[in-house]
C-alpha cells in the first residue's frame, strides 16, 4: 500500500520477483505469508529487506485513469470522429495537421500506459502487509454484513 492505495496484491501460491536491499534479485513462489516476512520456494524474505517489487502482473493497467489514458483515448476518438465526418461529407476527407497531432497524442498516451518499468521501487510511505485469517487486520465477511445491518 502507498498512501492508502493498493499497489499490488499477492496471495500464497503466486510467483513473486523482487530486488532486495543488498541488490540480490530473487524470485520464487509464495509458500506462506506472515506478518513481517514471507516464505518462498527459494528463501525467506523479510518485508523490510525488499527494495523493489515486480508488480506488472499484479497491478492491471486501467485505461480510464491518468493523463496517458486521456491522451490515448482522446486521440483515437478524435481520429475516429474526424474520419467519420469526412466519410459522411461533413468535412474534407484525408489526413490534415490536426489528425497528425491526434496520432502523436495517441502514441504518447500509449507509451505512458503500456511502457512501464520492470520493478517498482518501494519508496518511503509504502507499507507491505500480510493479511490472512491470523492477522489482526483481517476482516471477516460476516462482520461486514452484521455492521451494515446495524446502520
Amino acid at each position: 500500500m502507498r498512501h492508502g492505495e493498493v499497489i499490488a496484491r499477492y496471495t500464497e501460491g503466486e510467483e513473486i520477483k523482487c530486488v532486495l536491499k543488498n541488490k540480490k534479485h530473487t524470485k520464487g513462489f509464495i509458500v506462506e505469508l506472515e506478518d513481517f516476512r514471507m516464505v518462498t520456494s527459494n528463501d525467506t524474505i523479510n518485508f523490510l529487506s525488499i527494495l523493489k517489487l515486480d508488480t506488472r502482473k499484479h497491478n492491471p493497467i486501467d485505461v480510464r485513469k491518468g493523463v496517458g489514458g486521456a491522451l490515448f483515448l482522446g486521440g483515437i476518438l478524435y481520429l475516429g470522429v474526424d474520419q467519420l465526418n469526412g466519410a459522411l461529407g461533413y468535412g474534407k476527407s484525408g489526413f490534415d495537421q490536426s489528425d497528425w497531432i491526434a496520432v502523436v497524442a495517441s502514441g504518447v498516451g500509449a507509451a505512458m500506459l503500456f511502457i512501464r518499468p520492470k520493478y517498482r521501487r518501494l519508496k518511503p510511505g509504502t507499507i507491505i502487509r500480510a493479511i490472512d485469517h491470523r492477522s489482526p487486520f483481517y476482516l471477516q465477511a460476516s462482520n461486514v454484513f452484521e455492521g451494515d445491518q446495524k446502520r
